[in-house]
């Protein structure tokens, strides 16, 4: 499956990240790791085996997101047997790319995340946020994207690349990922 052409939009799930509206006495779980789901990706399912994360899941009514326990197919296939979580959040460099990514999104909904990626990654992943919500067609879950993270450099080295803009994140319109490198700005970045 190929990932859309540039142009698109894809939704942030920055604002869910910095609330802490729920209670935490369930064990760990608060809505700070909140999911465009009502979903949480907190210290619950991050770094947890999945027969911890089912354990997690067992004891709350929240659902859990995979987050780094969901690193290939076979991991969310062994997920949904466990019961572990409803949903996992990828990050396109952690599970192998776009197509290993949306291979995991066949077997459990989900929603891609930054790895503190630059231009190039965050408008990979959004496009692969678009094409997973295509694929889905009316049974898209509608789960927010985490990919508005470029605001937390204090510079770039793109003349073109993901805007945000009334809370989604739009992809350039250029051809392929539609990213134009600014090499005076690279340069100036190079180690």
């Amino acid at each position: 499956m190929s990932a859309p052409r540039g142009g698109g939009r894809a939704r942030d799930h920055a604002e869910w990240r910095s609330r802490d509206d729920a209670d935490s006495s369930d064990g760990g779980i608060s809505a700070g790791g909140r999911t465009g789901a009502g979903g949480s990706e907190g210290s619950g399912a991050r770094g947890a085996s999945l027969e911890e994360a089912a354990e997690v899941a067992k004891s709350t009514s929240i659902p859990i997101a995979g987050d780094e326990s969901v690193e290939t197919r076979a991991d969310a296939e062994r997920a949904v047997e466990l019961e572990a979580c409803g949903l996992a959040g990828l990050k396109l460099s952690k599970v192998g790319g776009p197509e290993a990514a949306i291979e995991i999104a066949e077997v459990l909904p989900s929603y891609l995340s930054s790895a503190l990626d630059g231009p190039v990654g965050i408008a990979a992943a959004a496009q692969v946020a678009q094409t997973l919500r295509q694929s889905a067609g009316a049974d898209d879950p509608g789960l927010a994207q985490g990919l508005a993270t470029q605001r937390l450099f204090s510079s770039t080295v793109a003349s073109a690349e993901c805007e945000l803009r009334g809370g989604m994140l739009h992809l350039p319109s250029g051809p392929g990922l539609g990213v134009e490198i600014d090499e005076a700005a690279l340069a100036a970045h190079r180690l």
